[in-house]
């Protein structure tokens, strides 16, 4: 075991180290932003800082103060919700600041055609039993019969019994 053999991966092995070479990458830096430029922003954040701004009228303050007590009330009243009426009255207080209502849901057509028969259906007894007559005291209509036509074509096909 004394002799080591060389092989062509042993041989690769040391050419490998050999010809190793680390290459390392930097990110080419930004430019600065010149000090001029820089002094002008400033210049103008502090100007408009210093600015003062008119004093708020008491009676539009106090308005505001309870705007904000409301929503902070609406918020508390909330938390005692079970999940689903918390999601409902989460909706209700987006929509009453100014979101859009959720769209419809999705719907099967016939499901929708038979939920309007079933309405219809249910507006009409509605409405016999708001009259209080029911069809039972209703007169039946009588059909008029209309005599026919003596004549030719009146006895046509008929075969009259005689008397005797």
């Amino acid at each position: 075991m004394e002799e080591f053999i060389v092989t062509r991966c042993v041989k690769n092995k040391k050419q490998a180290l050999e010809k190793f070479e680390a290459v390392t990458y930097e990110a080419p830096k930004k430019k600065q932003k010149s000090e001029t430029f820089i002094k002008n922003i400033k210049d103008l954040k502090s100007e408009n800082s210093e600015e003062e701004k008119p004093p708020m009228d008491p009676r539009k303050k106090q308005e505001l103060e309870m705007k904000r007590a409301r929503f902070e009330v609406m918020k508390f009243g909330m938390t005692g919700f079970k999940k689903n009426k918390a999601r409902e009255a989460k909706i209700a207080l987006a929509i009453s600041l100014g979101a859009r209502p959720l769209r419809n849901k999705k719907r099967n057509y016939k499901e929708i055609l038979n939920e309007r028969k079933l309405q219809k259906a249910k507006e009409e007894r509605q409405k016999t039993a708001v009259s209080g007559v029911t069809q039972s005291l209703k007169k039946p209509k009588r059909r008029r019969k209309f005599k026919k036509e003596s004549g030719i074509l009146g006895v046509y096909g008929k075969v009259q019994r005689d008397s005797k």
